[in-house]
């Protein structure tokens, strides 16, 4: 006997719908039926929940506020970019080989970024709760 199409799948299927015979007649009432358990097992196992980093944040205090508010977390997005147009620019107009032998202004903008990463993941490594 044949194995069934869903056989090859690297979903997690029930075993039993698996060694169910391949459906030659769809109109069927038990093909209608397994076509349904089929269905309703691939939404099961489609079927995620969201990622969201803050279910692991206190639930007080100064930290985990700053880490959840929106304008912390846009304020970092633009930082992020303003950094990427900077590597742009570091690459192309930075004549010293080593930040220390760069021009001031290079070495203050380096800083900077560095400062702020810094504190941000200090900002969000003191908001959650168990630190592993």
């Amino acid at each position: 006997m044949p194995k069934p199409p869903l056989a090859n799948t690297k979903v997690a299927m029930d075993p039993k719908l698996l060694e169910a015979p391949i459906i030659t007649n769809p109109t069927s009432s038990t093909s209608l039926e397994l076509i349904s358990q089929v269905k309703d097992q691939v939404k099961t196992n489609i079927h995620k929940e969201d990622y969201d980093v803050t279910e692991f944040y206190h639930t007080t205090g100064f930290s985990q506020w700053l880490a959840r508010h929106p304008r912390f977390e846009h304020l970092t997005l633009l930082v992020i970019v303003f950094n990427a147009i900077w590597i742009w620019i570091d690459t192309d107009y930075n004549p010293g080989a080593m930040l220390i032998t760069s021009p001031p202004v290079f070495q203050i903008a380096e800083h900077a970024f560095c400062c702020y990463f810094s504190y941000e993941w200090i900002i969000r490594f003191l908001s959650f709760r168990r630190k592993r």
